[in-house]
């Protein structure tokens, strides 16, 4: 079966392919497909790919590799909250106390959140192997 798709040179899991000026990319991770792009261009790819392989489609992505996902229309969202969360609990964290500030994005003002110890920023760097020069 062809369906055009390039393999990347950097990823050999990633494919993309341009269809009338749109991209669509693929990527295959274990016994998962997902496909990126614009719902034609994804229903066609889905409905060519099951003429030829057992598939289940499981709609929009929710979660993967540890990343939370939420979608809107022309909107991703990514957060580790679950794994930021396990980290809290491992350093015994779950009781500190945030500081609110805001953030400037797109010129809109949203809030975030800054923790305000550096022995737990220090534990968690440590714990993703980042180290401070």
């Amino acid at each position: 079966m062809k369906l055009g798709f390039t393999r990347s040179n950097v990823d050999p899991k990633f494919y993309f392919n341009v269809v009338q000026g749109m991209p669509l990319i693929l990527v295959l991770y274990v016994d998962d497909l997902f496909l990126i792009g614009s719902e034609p261009l994804m229903i066609e790819c889905k409905r060519k790919l099951a003429s030829k392989f057992e598939m289940k489609d499981l709609g929009l992505m929710h979660y993967f590799l540890g990343l939370e996902v939420w979608q809107r229309p022309g909107e991703i969202f990514l957060s580790q909250g679950k794994y930021i969360v396990k980290l809290h609990e491992k350093f015994g964290m779950t009781e500190m106390e945030d500081v609110i500030c805001l953030v400037l994005t797109r010129g809109k003002w949203s809030p975030c959140f800054l923790y305000t110890l550096t022995t737990w920023t220090n534990s968690i760097m440590m714990s993703l192997n980042i180290r401070n020069t």
